[in-house]
């Protein structure tokens, strides 16, 4: 399976713990339930439309918006339109 991210940094990881990476899914595509574990997670939309699933909710993203999810959060991205959007993945020991 084509994996839809890339690191933008050249690093996976920061010595802290911190990860961005740049997601591009097609029209219908999603990345896959997964948690935050641990960590905070911004996402930043750069183009398209689609949703944020979690808990049983939808929340609609769009361009210049910003989401946040707090840690132990099961969530997944699907596109509704083509969707790029940067992550970031902060470790609480960090943010806090």
């Amino acid at each position: 399976m084509r994996r839809p991210f890339k690191i933008l940094s050249g690093s996976a990881e920061t010595p802290s713990g911190v990860k961005v990476g740049f997601v591009c899914l097609k029209e219908n595509e999603e990345v896959g339930e997964h948690s935050t574990e641990n960590c905070e997670e911004l996402i930043i939309v750069l183009e398209g439309e689609g949703c944020l699933l979690s808990k049983g909710e939808s929340l609609p993203l769009r361009k210049a918006q910003v989401c946040y999810i707090p840690p132990f959060t099961q969530h997944n991205v699907r596109a509704k339109t083509g969707l790029s959007y940067v992550y970031v993945v902060i470790p609480r020991h960090v943010a806090h």
